[in-house]
């Protein structure tokens, strides 16, 4: 018993990678309170994300896909296949006793985080150097976006914890190998590639027993699990696989791990075929999404390789430099190829040192590999989500700090372990000042109160509040359209139409396409297109598909609800027939198609002539000025109409010498219109002028001879 608890210790009082063999003090008091250091790690973890938890759905519209799809499948009305189905799965039950308690699921993603530091913790120690361990452990609980994310609905948190059991896993089946094959010449600690008679001892047929199937069962689980999380978690098998194949030619290994993962598949998919009706894995509809050009505009077309490439490089530019120090906590603002360059660099030039990696980093370095190229060759560059790359936080630090420590200089090993304590030092410290930033106690106590809407950005409290009395005014069965449908549903609590891109820039086809899925009102917001910033941008996917409609029907919106004021969201109800063009409603829904679609020329000039008719030469020259200074823009001479508009408008207000002028040139330009005389004319004749009553003459004289037969 005694020699068993040495062993434990000693497991994390040497680091595999390091030249040293004498652990120091500090080394033996991290192997011997590993267990406390841990819970201490986790307990800050929890303190944080308890601070700056916020019990609202977040404003992604993903978080609230996981929560919508986990009822959706309960009741038995779609399997969740699009973004990976585990974690609505797990939910599910929850939703059905709870309702959408969206805090509660969120406690819940930040027992998920704690799970994944107790078991990395669990699965590193002894492997890597105490240091490397407790540095990455550290940064990974206290990273700013790691403690953000923690307490959300995304799937993250779920992958996080699998992830950790991935490893786990892994190394128990290493160890049982290990422990029940002493005749073989390398450990898990020594990466030389076994041949000859030590391949073929390693492992012995002591081995194929009972113990070593329930460690692969769980191995085979975990990646099959993980897979079902996100699709990147297909990378893991990848990763294991090639690992088990590289070091040892652990055949029987690989092609049961494979095995038991390939009949976990096929079970699932007789699941979905027989009580869903669907086929295929989980990746196949998303597979050629990710390889279009444009992922919401399959008439792109294809990524070739060319481009693949490019979006690579370009994925590692910006997750490897700016969003990488982001999780670091560094003060970094901007995408670096200098910063790139040098974590690139560093990752491959470590696989190269002496001593040798170990075993355990050497399988890091597969999952990485295997992992991040997936990433960046399949994400768009324009997602530029942190969340993609936070997951692999900790693993990044394992590897880096490891390998750094474990170069066989004693020399260059004390200069680095003073580096790492420093780095490691100021991004603890950045990431907690960047968490302590973010407490906000007002908006929690509000929203734990019962207010949906504090905390938020007036862009998202207004298209919130938007949905909100949509669902208490709009029956279920009328179709409600508009851009983040998930996030409506959760406050609308009734179904929302999804329109995420553009269906098209021909009018008809826009026309057929809201005909054809019976849309009756759309919600149309000014959501920023930078959330924490509000600039001239915003997500305009409405706009513009209600815009190609606006400007051949300028009279399709009819204004029913409005929240907000600087940044305002708008209800709107469409209208196929045409309104009495005299009518009070009429003018009203031109007004209502301007908020959508404030450079509709027709509309300014239709209501430029409501103007005039109700006497308002004021509001007619505003209208007219307008819509001419958009042909102006185009360099496109405005339409005789428009300047007729123009001309009376201002001739209304008792600028008579200006509108000679419209007229004038109207007149020249369009000799052959007869108002265009008259109104000249008219003009003359009001500044006192001879030629007034010529230009009369000559307006009548054609006018006559257009009516006559």
């Amino acid at each position: 018993m005694g020699r068993e608890r040495a062993r434990r210790t000693d497991k994390i009082a040497h680091s595999a990678s390091s030249a040293s063999a004498t652990p120091s003090r500090a080394q033996g008091y991290l192997a011997q309170h590993w267990l406390g250091i841990t819970l201490a790690i986790m307990g800050l973890h929890l303190i944080l994300a308890l601070l700056l938890f916020d019990p609202k759905v977040s404003i992604g519209g993903d978080d609230s896909w996981y929560v919508l799809a986990a009822k959706d499948f309960w009741d038995g009305l779609a399997y969740p296949g699009w973004h990976g189905a585990l974690y609505p799965i797990v939910l599910s039950p929850l939703v059905a006793i709870f309702g959408m308690a969206i805090p509660l699921f969120k406690v819940i993603s930040i027992c998920f985080v704690l799970g994944s530091i107790f078991l990395l913790s669990k699965a590193f120690r002894g492997k890597i150097h105490p240091l490397a361990w407790l540095g990455g452990l550290l940064i990974y609980a206290v990273s700013t976006p790691v403690v953000v994310l923690s307490g959300t609905t995304y799937s993250e948190p779920l992958f996080l914890l699998l992830q950790a059991w991935v490893f786990y896993a892994l190394f128990k089946v290493e160890e049982g190998e290990r422990r029940l094959a002493p005749c073989a010449t390398a450990t898990a600690d020594t990466p030389q590639v076994l041949t000859g008679n030590a391949a073929a001892e390693y492992p012995s047929t002591k081995v194929w027993g009972r113990e070593w199937w329930l460690r692969i069962l769980w191995l085979g689980l975990s990646i099959f699990l993980l897979s079902m999380v996100r699709n990147v978690g297909y990378g893991a098998l990848i990763a294991v696989v090639a690992y088990l194949l590289v070091f040892g030619r652990r055949w029987r290994t690989a092609a049961a791990t494979l095995g038991v993962f390939a009949v976990l598949q096929v079970l699932l998919s007789l699941y979905k075929r027989l009580v869903w009706g669907s086929t295929g894995v989980s990746f196949a509809g998303q597979w050629e999404h990710m390889m279009q050009i444009d992922f919401y505009n399959a008439s792109a077309g294809q990524e070739d390789l060319k481009g693949l490439i490019i979006r690579f490089l370009e994925n590692c530019h910006q997750y490897l430099s700016y969003l990488l120090m982001q999780l670091l906590g560094l003060p970094i603002n901007q995408n670096s190829w200098v910063i790139m360059v040098v974590v690139v660099a560093l990752l491959l030039i470590v696989l190269f040192r002496k001593p040798r990696l170990s075993r355990t980093l050497w399988f890091t370095a597969f999952y990485l590999a295997s992992m991040l190229g997936i990433t960046f060759i399949t994400q768009q560059v324009a997602w530029n989500q942190i969340r993609l790359v936070l997951v692999f936080l900790p693993l990044l630090l394992f590897y880096l700090y490891d390998a750094l420590l474990g170069v066989k200089s004693q020399a260059m090993q004390t200069v680095l372990r003073y580096a790492i304590i420093a780095f490691t030092g100021i991004a603890a410290i950045g990431n907690l000042a960047g968490d302590l930033k973010q407490v906000r106690p007002a908006v929690l106590h509000a929203n734990l109160s019962g207010d949906r809407y504090r905390g938020l950005t007036p862009d998202w409290d207004s298209y919130l509040r938007t949905c909100a009395w949509v669902g208490e005014h709009i029956p279920d069965s009328v179709v409600v359209a508009c851009r983040k449908p998930n996030n409506a549903r959760i406050y609308g609590d009734r179904p929302f139409f999804g329109i995420f891109k553009v269906p098209s820039y021909n009018a008809d086809t826009v026309r057929m396409f809201l005909d054809s899925n019976r849309i009756d009102y759309v919600v149309v917001g000014h959501l920023r297109k930078y959330t924490e910033q509000r600039t001239s941008e915003y997500i305009n996917t409405m706009h513009i598909t209600l815009a190609v409609v606006l400007r051949y029907k300028p009279d399709l919106l009819e204004l029913v609800h409005a929240e907000g004021r600087d940044e305002p969201t708008y209800l709107f109800r469409l209208h196929r027939e045409p309104p009495d063009p005299s009518s009070p409603a009429y003018r009203a829904r031109l007004e209502a198609g301007l908020m959508v679609d404030p450079e509709n020329a027709e509309a300014l000039h239709k209501l430029g002539m409501f103007s005039i008719d109700e006497g308002d030469p004021n509001a007619a020259y505003t209208y007219a000025e307008r819509a001419i200074r958009l042909y102006q823009r185009e360099k496109v001479e405005p339409p005789y109409p428009l300047m007729e508009l123009l001309g009376i408008a201002l001739y209304g207000k008792g600028d008579v010498k200006s509108a000679v002028n419209v007229f004038r040139k109207v007149a020249e330009e369009h000799p052959e219109q007869p108002n265009a005389w008259r109104n000249l004319g008219l003009a003359y004749q009001k500044l006192g002028l001879p030629q007034g009553k010529e230009y009369l003459a000559k307006a009548e004289r054609m006018r006559q001879e257009r009516e006559r037969p």
